[in-house]
């Protein structure tokens, strides 16, 4: 057996909108089972569960969105996935994980709460949800930014989270 033999088939699977919309669906059971432990732990938990419980709800729905956001996408234009690649770069951002740039390029316009979030849960994909600092000190630098971060509003977020993934759901399933 060769080596491309497990690799033969990506293009057909990759282009799947499915498959895309299956990784979001994972992800964002992940996100509400955090989110709710983060709420039990909100008044008699400590510190580290609870910012543990957040950041990773944050981060796991972050992933769900990129992934929903994705498959609208590959819907659109199965010409992403060529050659055993998947070429998000252009409408996702240079590193591919812009889940703000993402959503923009599969729903068009967002309102100011979609993009405030969106912007928030690009941070905890690309950095604040796996690391410690960001991978530029010059992240920190932004007021804006520091602020947006800093509010947690579960309710909230959560809203919007459902309603970005509603939105992008059903323009798979059109």
């Amino acid at each position: 057996m060769n080596n491309s033999a497990f690799s033969d088939g990506f293009d057909d699977v990759a282009r799947k909108p499915e498959i895309w919309l299956d990784e979001s669906r994972y992800q964002i059971v992940v996100a509400d089972a955090l989110f709710d432990l983060f709420d039990r732990k909100f008044f008699n938990g400590t510190i580290e569960e609870r910012n543990g419980y957040y950041k990773a709800a944050m981060f796991h729905a972050g992933l769900a969105i990129e992934n929903a956001a994705k498959a609208v996408l590959v819907k659109r234009d199965p010409n992403l996935i060529q050659n055993k690649r998947i070429y998000f770069k252009n409408l996702c951002g240079k590193n591919g994980h812009d889940i703000l740039k993402g959503t923009q390029s599969a729903l068009g316009i967002l309102s100011p709460e979609q993009e405030r979030l969106l912007r928030k849960l690009k941070q905890f994909v690309i950095w604040f949800g796996k690391y410690t600092l960001p991978l530029f000190g010059t992240d920190l630098d932004d007021h804006n930014l520091r602020q947006e971060m800093g509010l947690i509003n579960v309710a909230d977020d959560r809203t919007i989270i459902s309603e970005i993934l509603k939105r992008l759901t059903d323009h798979v399933k059109s």
